[in-house]
């Protein structure tokens, strides 16, 4: 995991390089990371990747499935979330399951959401009820993949697994799971987040064209709610060093440091099969809320400050929200 850390920093690196490159050109997919901080109060948004998932959290023994539990506690605060659903990972065999505490836990050769063996435990496809429950709740829904497939090969942590051979085969996926939620449930996706952030595909596109031709823009993130590594320390401690501290330090040292930013959380089982995140989350929403946060969704917060560097009381606004 030491290893992963220093490349994860140097990837974040290169991503931002070439961020800064795209931005010298005019494109209809932005990557959204963050927003500038609206004016008018302190707001955020927050995503769950992965769900949803009808099994319990763990540790705990609640009746409730995980993302029922994590959508109780969101609306204990009144905060809407984002998330990131897949359609289903069960026609992601033959595989082998993986190592626990290691990247290929949920799978060798593809994931497996909630866990292997246990597909139809999660995905939109199968968990319909709380897909609605997401909806009724006024919570934004993000398009996650539906097989949750790499688009393209990634060597370092994920060297087995098989990816989509092509850009057709990347559009057919998220094509997929997009019909599905319009015919369902009559609900358009604006958003789009890559399975594991791969965005390059085999025949030399990316994540970019595809979110163009669906009329998508990127969801990323800015700041990491944690908890989906593996534990190596005491579950509470883990926490509390992991996933609390971080948020309360970061608003200590500047209140309106997390205003405008977007939250990566996940919606299932870390690598050590366990949920830290339904244990977390209320703390972290206290937290919020106490600093004066809304947590919104994704689009609301795009809605009240489009761009990462003008104001809504710039002179440039209204001429730049015409482009």
């Amino acid at each position: 995991m030491f290893l992963y850390s220093i490349a994860r920093k140097v990837n974040g690196k290169i991503k931002e390089q070439r961020k800064i490159q795209a931005g010298r050109l005019l494109s209809p997919v932005r990557r959204i990371e963050f927003v500038h901080p609206p004016l008018n109060g302190r707001f955020c948004a927050m995503t769950f990747d992965d769900g949803p998932m009808a099994l319990p959290p763990n540790p705990g023994n609640s009746e409730k499935g995980l993302t029922e539990t994590l959508l109780d506690i969101l609306g204990e605060y009144n905060a809407k979330g984002t998330f990131d659903v897949i359609g289903d990972t069960s026609e992601n065999y033959p595989d082998e399951e993986g190592k626990k505490d290691d990247f290929s836990w949920s799978g060798v050769a593809y994931d497996h959401y909630p866990s292997f063996g246990k597909d139809k435990c999660g995905g939109a496809i199968y968990q319909g009820k709380i897909l609605e429950k997401m909806i009724a709740e006024g919570h934004e829904i993000s398009n996650h993949g539906y097989r949750h497939v790499l688009f393209g090969p990634m060597g370092f942590n994920y060297s087995k697994r098989k990816y989509f051979q092509n850009i057709k085969e990347v559009i057919a996926d998220l094509q997929r799971l997009d019909n599905f939620l319009q015919s369902k449930y009559g609900y358009q996706m604006r958003l789009s987040r890559p399975p594991h952030y791969i965005d390059k595909t085999k025949d030399g596109y990316s994540s970019y064209d595809a979110y163009q031709t669906l009329g998508y823009q990127y969801l990323a993130a800015s700041f990491d709610g944690a908890g989906w590594l593996p534990r190596s320390s005491d579950y509470d401690e883990y926490i509390e060093k992991t996933m609390v501290a971080p948020l309360r330090q970061a608003l200590e040292a500047d209140p309106d440091a997390l205003n405008g930013k977007i939250i990566f959380q996940k919606d299932g089982y870390n690598m050590s099969l366990e949920t830290p995140v339904a244990d977390a989350l209320p703390q972290q929403l206290k937290i919020l809320s106490d600093y004066g946060y809304r947590v919104i969704p994704a689009s609301n917060l795009l809605e009240l400050s489009p761009f990462e560097d003008v104001a809504e009381d710039s002179v440039a606004f209204p001429h730049i929200q015409k482009c």
